[in-house]
């Protein structure tokens, strides 16, 4: 089921949203539904909260949920998404990527700043406190690749080892490997389920630029800290980042 925004709304929504789906649904057991997400899930700091809220609510064990996260270098995915909003003319894009990270970084540094400055220390609580303002700006092409933060915050509300962390290169370049981990995390013993589709097939891949500096800055401790959670998790070397 697709369900894009299930779980970003304020909470009154949200249920009113699932009990129409278990109206709709009512013949499958909870054990036969699966929820696809998009990258919008993992930085609302809403998001969380309300899946916990729900599964309490409905009496369901909320230790069985299986999270898979595909990550991607948050560089790389600010390009794409620059990209993606000059394509489709999003209001702010008529400027150079150079100029957007300028703007992004600046206001996303002023909220961190403020956030502080009015005794919100902890990390992760700063990160939540200004995804509900940059996640309201569906433009920003920095804010969601905060994912070393965002991960910190879920694992507030679930156990990390519910979680699933593939790095997209490995997702793309060593599937065979990918399938076998997503099944021992689903405990399925046949991998032979999962297929690799390409939305993209055929399509040219861009040559990424020499990237603002004030980007590479921006992320460095968020690149660093996904890759030990990514390589503590998984006992892996990955050069995702």
């Amino acid at each position: 089921m697709k369900t894009l925004n299930h779980f970003t709304l304020p909470w009154y929504w949200t249920r009113k949203k699932v009990d129409d789906m278990e109206e709709k649904f009512s013949n499958c057991s909870w054990d036969q539904r699966r929820l696809d997400s998009s990258e919008s899930y993992s930085a609302r700091a809403i998001v969380p909260q309300n899946i916990r809220t729900l599964y309490e609510q409905y009496g369901l064990d909320k230790n069985r949920i299986k999270f898979i996260m595909v990550i991607r270098d948050p560089l790389e995915r600010a390009y794409a998404w620059y990209n993606f909003g000059v394509g489709i003319n999003l209001p702010g894009f008529n400027v150079t990527f150079e100029e957007k990270i300028e703007e992004e970084v600046g206001r996303i540094s002023e909220c961190q700043n403020y956030a502080k400055s009015h005794g919100i220390t902890d990390e992760t609580n700063v990160w939540a406190h200004c995804s509900k303002i940059f996640l309201n700006y569906d433009g920003s092409t920095v804010f969601p690749g905060m994912m070393a933060s965002a991960l910190k915050y879920w694992f507030r509300f679930f156990d990390p080892a519910q979680f699933l962390i593939l790095p997209l290169n490995e997702y793309r370049d060593n599937f065979s490997d990918v399938k076998k981990r997503i099944a021992q995390h689903l405990n399925l013993k046949d991998d032979s389920v999962f297929e690799q589709e390409h939305s993209d097939h055929g399509r040219k891949p861009y040559v990424l630029p020499k990237m603002p500096q004030k980007l590479i800055d921006h992320f460095y401790n968020e690149r660093e800290q996904m890759a030990e959670l990514v390589q503590k998790k998984h006992h892996i070397h990955s050069s995702v980042f």
